[in-house]
């Protein structure tokens, strides 16, 4: 079954998602494998569970799960990940990417993605409930930088700087 994704500055993307509890793990590894094995077939690209619509569903919360489509095409689904910067190679670049969840609209109509400049790190070491550390380079290590920015809330970052819910760079912490 194809789920729908929630699309722009849905309040459900700004929140935080919970961990993930022991007798759900292969509902939500399912709810994240069925959209990257039907819909998203790009090499390194993810889906977080806030992503999903989950209009209809039982249990609606949030939970702290991604699927990634690695660039070798082979799919992971990470459980309550933990992520560290690496730190001999913590020199951010700036990063070009799309959001499934932001689509461009032109006369009410979806014309496609919208593509945005942000601040990603090269390396990133990733962990979770089910599998030790292992160190993600360059696009996977990008994409999993996004993934978990889904699952802290943030939908997007502007050259490192959190966005409102219009586009503008959120000014309210400084």
């Amino acid at each position: 079954m194809n789920r729908k994704l929630i699309e722009t500055y849905d309040v459900a993307l700004l929140g935080k998602s919970i961990p993930v509890p022991y007798d759900l793990i292969s509902k939500i590894k399912n709810s994240l494998l069925m959209p990257m094995l039907t819909t998203l077939k790009k090499s390194a690209q993810g889906l977080a569970h806030v992503q999903l619509n989950k209009e209809g569903w039982e249990d609606t919360n949030n939970y702290r799960a991604f699927a990634l489509r690695r660039n070798n095409g082979t799919i992971k689904v990470f459980i309550n990940p933990v992520m560290k910067i690496d730190g001999e190679n913590s020199t951010s670049y700036t990063h070009t990417e799309q959001c499934l969840s932001i689509v461009k609209y032109k006369m009410g109509k979806p014309t496609g993605l919208e593509d945005y400049n942000i601040l990603r790190y090269p390396v990133v070491r990733l962990w979770d409930d089910f599998n030790d550390e292992k160190v993600y380079h360059g696009i996977e290590a990008a994409c999993i930088q996004h993934e978990m920015d889904h699952l802290d809330g943030v939908l997007l970052r502007k050259n490192g700087l959190l966005l409102d819910d219009h586009g503008d760079v959120d000014k309210s912490n400084w």
